[in-house]
């Protein structure tokens, strides 16, 4: 929702980000999902290194791609990334934890392929 009222140009983000409907969720997966084809985005990463996947419930603690990026960095290279996620779970509830936390964190390693391939 948030995102939305910023595209539209509605509201700002420090605005939309405290309305009461900031943690609504208006896109799903699934049978009961609103019409229309869903929104897919592919990316390809250029090297090796983590993929987090979040849930504003960790974002609203660390909103920035840097501060996530500095939790990460924050364990070694060979902390599996089950551990890493569990740990940056755990800041977002010793925050506060308001809302679900979700995190995932995944080791990537791009195939000699991938790092050739042109983008469209």
């Amino acid at each position: 929702w948030v995102q939305e009222q910023v595209d539209l140009g509605a509201l700002s983000l420090a605005e939309a980000e405290r309305h009461p409907y900031a943690h609504a969720i208006t896109r799903w997966l699934g049978e009961d999902a609103p019409g229309g084809a869903p929104r897919v985005t592919s990316f390809t990463p250029p090297s090796s290194g983590r993929l987090v996947l979040c849930s504003d419930g960790l974002w609203n603690y660390a909103p920035t791609t840097e501060r996530v990026a500095a939790l990460v960095r924050a364990h070694p290279a060979t902390t599996a990334p089950v551990d890493v996620a569990r740990a940056l779970t755990r800041v977002a509830l010793a925050a506060g934890g308001r809302d679900n936390v979700t995190v995932v964190v995944v080791d990537i390693v791009p195939t000699h392929a991938s790092m050739h391939q042109e983008g469209p």
